[in-house]
Protein backbone atom coordinates (compact mmCIF):
# COMPACT_ATOMS: atom_id res chain seq x y z
CA UNK A 1 0.00 0.00 0.00
CA UNK A 2 2.90 2.28 0.85
CA UNK A 3 4.43 1.61 -2.17
CA UNK A 4 1.45 3.52 -4.22
CA UNK A 5 1.18 6.55 -2.28
CA UNK A 6 5.34 6.75 -2.85
CA UNK A 7 5.61 6.19 -6.32
CA UNK A 8 2.74 7.59 -7.52
CA UNK A 9 2.57 10.97 -5.27
CA UNK A 10 6.02 11.45 -4.24
CA UNK A 11 8.83 9.61 -6.95
CA UNK A 12 6.84 9.85 -10.35
CA UNK A 13 6.74 13.87 -9.94
CA UNK A 14 10.35 14.33 -8.11
CA UNK A 15 11.25 12.33 -11.57
CA UNK A 16 9.07 14.86 -14.15
CA UNK A 17 10.73 17.80 -11.99
CA UNK A 18 14.64 17.15 -12.13
CA UNK A 19 14.73 15.37 -15.10
CA UNK A 20 15.25 17.14 -18.40
CA UNK A 21 13.65 14.71 -20.06
CA UNK A 22 10.16 14.32 -19.78
CA UNK A 23 10.70 10.70 -22.23
CA UNK A 24 13.19 9.43 -19.86
CA UNK A 25 11.52 10.67 -16.19
CA UNK A 26 8.43 8.39 -18.18
CA UNK A 27 10.20 5.24 -18.89
CA UNK A 28 11.77 5.54 -15.25
CA UNK A 29 7.47 5.97 -13.76
CA UNK A 30 5.70 3.91 -15.70
CA UNK A 31 8.64 0.45 -14.90
CA UNK A 32 8.22 1.83 -11.46
CA UNK A 33 4.68 1.39 -11.53
CA UNK A 34 4.88 -1.74 -12.84
CA UNK A 35 6.72 -2.82 -10.26
CA UNK A 36 4.03 -1.67 -7.96
CA UNK A 37 1.19 -3.42 -9.85
CA UNK A 38 3.54 -6.82 -10.02
CA UNK A 39 3.82 -6.34 -6.45
CA UNK A 40 0.20 -5.06 -5.48
CA UNK A 41 -1.12 -8.17 -7.73
CA UNK A 42 0.98 -10.73 -5.53
CA UNK A 43 -0.38 -9.40 -2.50
CA UNK A 44 -4.03 -8.63 -3.11
CA UNK A 45 -4.28 -12.59 -4.66
CA UNK A 46 -2.52 -13.24 -1.70
CA UNK A 47 -4.97 -11.63 0.70
CA UNK A 48 -7.92 -13.01 -1.30
CA UNK A 49 -6.58 -16.44 -0.76
CA UNK A 50 -6.34 -15.76 3.02
CA UNK A 51 -10.02 -14.32 2.96
CA UNK A 52 -10.82 -17.63 1.42
CA UNK A 53 -8.83 -20.13 3.40
CA UNK A 54 -9.27 -18.44 6.49
CA UNK A 55 -12.39 -19.52 8.55
CA UNK A 56 -15.27 -16.55 9.10
CA UNK A 57 -17.99 -15.87 10.76
CA UNK A 58 -18.77 -13.64 7.94
CA UNK A 59 -19.42 -14.74 4.73
CA UNK A 60 -16.06 -13.55 2.58
CA UNK A 61 -18.49 -12.64 -0.13
CA UNK A 62 -20.29 -10.36 1.89
CA UNK A 63 -16.98 -8.73 3.72
CA UNK A 64 -16.81 -5.17 2.40
CA UNK A 65 -13.02 -5.73 2.68
CA UNK A 66 -12.83 -8.56 0.34
CA UNK A 67 -14.77 -6.36 -2.43
CA UNK A 68 -11.97 -3.59 -1.81
CA UNK A 69 -9.35 -6.23 -2.69
CA UNK A 70 -10.91 -7.74 -5.89
CA UNK A 71 -11.96 -4.23 -7.18
CA UNK A 72 -8.22 -3.30 -6.50
CA UNK A 73 -7.00 -5.81 -8.25
CA UNK A 74 -9.55 -5.35 -11.02
CA UNK A 75 -8.21 -1.71 -11.57
CA UNK A 76 -4.63 -2.82 -11.20
CA UNK A 77 -4.97 -5.22 -14.52
CA UNK A 78 -7.13 -2.76 -16.64
CA UNK A 79 -4.31 -0.19 -15.53
CA UNK A 80 -1.57 -2.52 -16.12
CA UNK A 81 -2.68 -4.98 -18.78
CA UNK A 82 -4.76 -2.64 -21.15
CA UNK A 83 -3.76 0.98 -20.34
CA UNK A 84 0.22 1.13 -20.18
CA UNK A 85 1.29 -1.57 -23.35
CA UNK A 86 -1.21 1.50 -25.35
CA UNK A 87 0.51 3.91 -23.79
CA UNK A 88 3.80 2.20 -24.02
CA UNK A 89 2.98 1.41 -28.13
CA UNK A 90 2.03 4.59 -28.94
CA UNK A 91 5.55 5.89 -27.33
CA UNK A 92 7.42 3.56 -29.16
CA UNK A 93 5.60 4.05 -32.71
CA UNK A 94 6.62 8.02 -32.06
CA UNK A 95 10.33 7.42 -31.60
CA UNK A 96 10.12 7.86 -27.67
CA UNK A 97 9.00 11.96 -28.14
CA UNK A 98 5.28 12.59 -28.84
CA UNK A 99 4.61 15.68 -30.41
CA UNK A 100 2.85 18.00 -28.47
CA UNK A 101 -1.08 18.41 -30.20
CA UNK A 102 -0.68 15.28 -32.82
CA UNK A 103 -3.18 12.98 -32.78
CA UNK A 104 -1.08 10.03 -30.77
CA UNK A 105 -0.38 12.62 -28.13
CA UNK A 106 -3.96 13.51 -27.57
CA UNK A 107 -4.40 9.48 -27.86
CA UNK A 108 -1.49 9.09 -25.12
CA UNK A 109 -3.02 12.03 -22.82
CA UNK A 110 -6.47 10.37 -23.00
CA UNK A 111 -4.99 6.95 -21.95
CA UNK A 112 -2.85 8.45 -18.74
CA UNK A 113 -6.13 10.81 -17.71
CA UNK A 114 -7.81 7.06 -17.51
CA UNK A 115 -4.52 5.38 -15.81
CA UNK A 116 -4.23 8.49 -13.67
CA UNK A 117 -7.99 8.24 -12.37
CA UNK A 118 -7.55 4.72 -11.75
CA UNK A 119 -4.34 4.89 -10.14
CA UNK A 120 -5.88 7.67 -7.52
CA UNK A 121 -8.92 4.95 -7.63
CA UNK A 122 -6.70 2.30 -6.22
CA UNK A 123 -5.09 4.08 -3.95
CA UNK A 124 -7.89 5.95 -2.32
CA UNK A 125 -9.48 2.05 -2.04
CA UNK A 126 -6.37 0.61 -0.59
CA UNK A 127 -6.66 3.43 2.00
CA UNK A 128 -9.81 2.78 3.01
CA UNK A 129 -8.68 -0.74 3.78
CA UNK A 130 -6.24 0.01 6.01
CA UNK A 131 -8.32 2.61 7.62
CA UNK A 132 -11.55 0.68 8.11
CA UNK A 133 -11.74 -2.05 10.21
CA UNK A 134 -12.82 -5.22 8.69
CA UNK A 135 -16.26 -6.68 10.15
CA UNK A 136 -14.37 -9.41 11.94
CA UNK A 137 -13.08 -7.69 13.94
CA UNK A 138 -15.15 -5.57 14.99
CA UNK A 139 -16.64 -7.91 17.44
CA UNK A 140 -12.89 -9.16 18.68
CA UNK A 141 -12.57 -7.39 21.15
CA UNK A 142 -15.64 -8.90 23.27
CA UNK A 143 -14.78 -12.04 22.43
CA UNK A 144 -11.27 -11.81 24.16
CA UNK A 145 -13.03 -10.30 26.82
CA UNK A 146 -15.25 -12.91 27.08
CA UNK A 147 -12.09 -15.53 27.43
CA UNK A 148 -10.87 -12.97 29.97
CA UNK A 149 -8.25 -11.43 28.56
CA UNK A 150 -8.37 -7.29 28.93
CA UNK A 151 -6.87 -5.97 26.25
CA UNK A 152 -6.45 -8.13 22.55
CA UNK A 153 -3.17 -9.52 21.89
CA UNK A 154 -3.37 -8.97 18.18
Amino acid sequence: MGAIWVVGYVVAPTLFMLLDSRSVAGDIASRLFTYVSSIGLLCGSCLLLLYWWVPRKLSWRRSWSTWIVVAMLVVTIVGEYLLSPRMAALRLAAGGELVAGSPPHQQFSTLHALSSILFVANSLLGLLLVILPSPSSRNRGAEWKSRGVERDPL
